[in-house]
């Protein structure tokens, strides 16, 4: 029900000065198109795909995996809920998770700490899940817009900062049925 990816593409310094506009540029690629189907496959399963947004500090979007709206894209916050330095950004980002300084396992059974939007992924693959368990009826679109609503905002950079107690708390009272027919009831009034 749930994926997540922890993966990023490397790019040479210069990717950095990629303007919003030049990044506007180059997409409708190839691989863009191949992405957006694989993706559009797992919506349509009621899959939902967690990426990290990867460790850079430059615009989410160069890599084509990381332009779907379907998927959330995953930014890094520091020890004081701020975009962490290495972080990448830019309105890609659905949600931020922590991701300094986090407790992980590593081959051969051991444990370190560990930095990277491959540290915060996970815990929004996680809260997904327990909010799939809550309400298991939610589509990836009302997933999302779930956690920005319930996110606490820290930098107009990145997405808001996770809030799981809120998250699934509205997880339970959210009712896209009774929501459309709020929308239906706007449109004939």
């Amino acid at each position: 029900d749930v994926i997540n990816l922890s993966v990023q593409s490397t790019y040479p310094e210069e990717a950095k000065q990629v303007t919003k506009k030049q990044l506007n540029e180059i997409l409708g690629s190839d691989e863009e198109l191949f992405w957006n189907e694989l993706f559009k496959i797992a919506n349509d399963s009621n899959v939902t795909i967690v990426l990290s947004a990867g460790n850079l500090d430059l615009l989410i979007g160069l890599d084509a995996m990381k332009r779907d709206n379907s998927i959330i894209t995953v930014s890094a916050t520091d020890k004081n809920n701020n975009k962490a330095k290495f972080s990448n950004y830019g309105k890609r980002s659905t949600i931020s998770a922590p991701g300094v300084e986090i407790f992980s396992c590593k081959p051969g059974g051991d444990f370190v700490i560990m930095d990277g939007t491959s540290m915060s992924s996970p815990i929004i693959a996680g809260v997904v899940a327990l909010m799939k368990s809550v309400n298991p009826d939610l589509t990836n679109k009302e997933i999302i817009k779930i956690l920005k609503e319930t996110g606490k905002e820290v930098d107009p950079t990145i997405g808001p900062l996770v809030q799981v107690d809120k998250a699934l708390s509205l997880c339970k009272s959210f009712n896209i049925k009774k929501a459309n027919e709020l929308n239906t009831d706007s449109i004939r009034n």
